[in-house]
C-alpha cells in the first residue's frame, strides 16, 4: 500500500441499471469538464480581438477560438491521431488551483498564456518526460498557498472516518497513515487543507475511490492523497508514490467441501503417512537392530531382569519379534544385560521416539486434507473450471496480464473486498482473489456479526486460501 504524492453481476435487471448509471456518469462527467472546474474555469482570451487567425510565436496559425471558453484536443493532429486523446483549455493562471503551464505557442508579452489539462480532467503531464516537472510543480502550486490533501476511503486501521458515516472535508481522519502524515506536515510547519475528491475523478473510477483520489492528484486538485495504495501499472501512469512501507499477501480463495470415501480409502489411510521408500528404510532399521540385540546378546545366559537371555530361549527370530514389537508398541521390548546391548537399544529408543512423533504429526494432517475436498487449487485450475473470479477492480489489469485467459469477459471487478466475499458468497463467481488480511476478517465478521443467518455462517467457515503470492506493494500516500 502506498502514500501517493505529487512528489471489491448481477441478472438482466441490475445489468441495465449499470449500464444507464455508466451512460448517466459519462454525461454528467463530460457536462461537468466542458467549461473546466470550478475551480480552474476555462477562459477566452480572445475575447473581444477579431475573428481571425491566431498567430503563434512561431508563426503557425491556430483556429480563432484556439483554446477558448470548453475543454477540448484543440491540437490534435488526426493524420497522426497525435495530442488527439487529452483535452485542455486556456486558463487564468490567478484563478487556477489545477495544473496549469505557460503556453508555449503564446509566450509572447502580447499573449502570455497558460493552459490546463487537469481542469477538463486529464493528467496534466507525461512524468517520464520530465521527472523533475512534478516536484518544479508542487513547489510552484505551494508558494504561499496550503498543501490540498484528498482520503479514498476508509480502511482500517489506516484510515478511520471520525464521527463514523461523516461525509466531506470537515471530518476528521485518524489512522496510521493520517496520524503519521499529520506529524511530519506539523514537524515542517507546512500548512493544509483538506478537499474532496472530485466528481470527476469519481466519475473515471467509479469502483475505486483509491483510484479516483491518485487521479484527483494527477488532474492536480489535490496535492496529495494519503492512504493504503496498491502501486498498480495503472496508477504509476498517473502520479509517482512513496517508498513501499509493506506488501500484501494475495489469496486464492474458494469453497471446500468434505470429500467422501470409500472403505479401501479409509483402510490404507494410515500407510499413506510414510512413503514406501520410508517404510522400507523402518523395517529395515528394525531387522538390524533385532539382528545386532541377539548377536551381542547369544553367549549371556541370564537378562538383566535374572529371565533366560536370547540366546538360551528364542534365538535370533524372537529377536526380531521384538524389535517389530517395539515400534509398534511404542517402546523397546528387548531386556538386554551386556553393556553393548544396552547402548544399542538405547539409541533404537531414540529412533522409536523420532518415528512415533513423525507419524502422528503426518497422519493428523493427512487425516485433515484428506478430509477437504477442492476443485480449485490454483489459479490454473480456476481457468480451466470456466468460472468467475471476483477481483478488485484496481487488480484487474494487472491480474488480466499475469493471466491472460481471463481476459474473456472471466473477472468480476468489485469495489471492496465485503462486495467480493458477498459475490463469493452468493455465487456470483467461484474464486476470488483477495489479500489475507481480508480473508481473516471476512470471516470473522460473517462468524461474529449477529445480522449473517446460519447458512452463510457456515458457508463462511467453509472458505479456504487455496494459493497465494506475496509482494503486492503498499505503502502510504501519493
Amino acid at each position: 500500500m502506498i502514500l501517493a504524492s505529487i512528489v471489491r453481476v448481477r441478472p438482466t435487471a441490475l445489468f441495465l441499471s449499470g449500464m444507464c448509471l455508466l451512460v448517466a456518469s459519462f454525461f454528467v462527467y463530460t457536462a461537468a469538464q466542458s467549461e473546466g472546474s470550478d475551480g480552474c474555469p476555462c477562459i477566452d482570451p480572445w475575447e473581444g480581438m477579431p475573428n481571425e487567425c491566431r498567430m503563434a510565436t512561431s508563426g503557425k496559425c491556430f483556429p480563432p477560438d484556439f483554446g477558448a471558453g470548453k475543454c477540448a484536443a484543440w491540437d490534435c493532429e488526426p493524420s497522426t491521431n497525435k495530442f488527439c486523446s487529452r483535452q485542455w483549455c486556456y486558463v487564468d493562471p490567478d484563478n487556477c488551483h489545477y495544473t496549469h503551464s505557460r503556453s508555449i505557442h503564446f509566450a509572447d508579452e502580447n499573449h502570455l498564456l497558460h493552459y490546463s489539462y487537469g481542469t477538463c480532467g486529464y493528467v496534466a503531464f507525461s512524468i517520464d518526460d520530465d521527472p523533475d516537472w512534478l516536484n518544479e510543480e508542487l513547489g510552484r502550486r505551494l508558494d504561499g498557498k496550503p498543501m490540498r490533501i484528498a482520503f479514498p476511503g476508509d480502511v482500517k486501521p489506516y484510515l478511520v472516518t471520525v464521527p463514523t458515516g461523516c461525509v466531506g472535508p470537515n471530518c476528521t481522519k485518524t489512522g496510521a497513515y493520517a496520524d503519521f502524515l499529520r506529524e511530519i506536515l506539523d514537524s515542517a510547519n507546512v500548512a493544509r487543507t483538506y478537499v474532496e475528491v472530485s466528481n470527476a475523478s469519481k466519475a473515471a473510477f467509479p469502483l475505486s475511490s483509491f483510484s479516483a483520489c491518485v487521479h484527483e492528484v494527477s488532474i492536480g486538485g489535490a496535492d496529495m492523497c494519503i492512504g493504503n495504495f496498491w502501486t498498480t501499472p495503472a496508477r504509476l501512469e498517473m502520479t509517482p508514490f512513496t517508498t513501499i512501507i509493506h506488501a500484501d499477501t494475495f489469496r486464492l480463495v474458494t469453497f471446500f467441501r468434505q470429500a467422501e470415501k470409500n472403505v479401501w480409502q479409509h483402510i490404507e489411510t494410515p500407510y499413506k503417512v510414510f512413503s514406501g521408500a520410508l517404510w522400507a528404510a523402518i523395517c529395515a532399521m528394525m531387522i538390524v537392530t533385532g539382528f545386532a540385540l541377539w548377536f551381542v546378546e547369544k553367549g549371556d545366559k541370564k537378562s538383566s531382569s535374572g529371565e533366560p537371555s536370547l540366546e538360551e530361549t528364542t534365538g535370533l527370530w524372537n529377536s526380531m519379534y521384538l524389535a517389530f514389537f517395539g515400534v509398534a508398541s511404542g517402546g523397546p521390548a528387548h531386556e538386554p544385560s551386556t553393556p553393548a546391548a544396552k547402548i544399542i537399544n538405547l539409541g533404537y529408543a531414540f529412533f522409536i521416539l523420532l518415528v512415533i512423533s513423525a507419524y502422528t504429526a503426518n497422519l493428523a494432517s493427512i487425516l485433515v486434507s484428506s478430509s477437504l475436498s477442492f476443485e480449485v487449487r490454483s489459479m490454473e485450475d480456476a481457468i480451466s473450471g470456466g468460472g468467475q473470479v471476483c477481483v478488485l477492480e484496481p487488480t484487474q489489469s494487472t491480474m488480466v496480464t499475469l493471466f491472460p485467459e481471463l481476459k474473456l469477459g472471466r473477472t468480476v471487478p468489485l469495489e471492496s473486498f465485503e462486495d467480493v466475499f458477498e459475490a463469493l458468497m452468493v455465487g456470483n463467481c467461484s474464486t476470488a482473489v483477495t489479500t489475507e488480511d481480508a480473508l481473516d476478517f471476512g470471516k470473522r465478521k460473517a462468524v461474529q456479526d449477529e445480522s449473517v443467518d446460519e447458512h452463510e455462517r457456515r458457508r463462511s467457515r467453509s472458505l479456504l486460501a487455496v494459493a497465494g503470492k506475496s509482494g503486492a506493494s503498499s505503502g502510504g500516500g501519493v
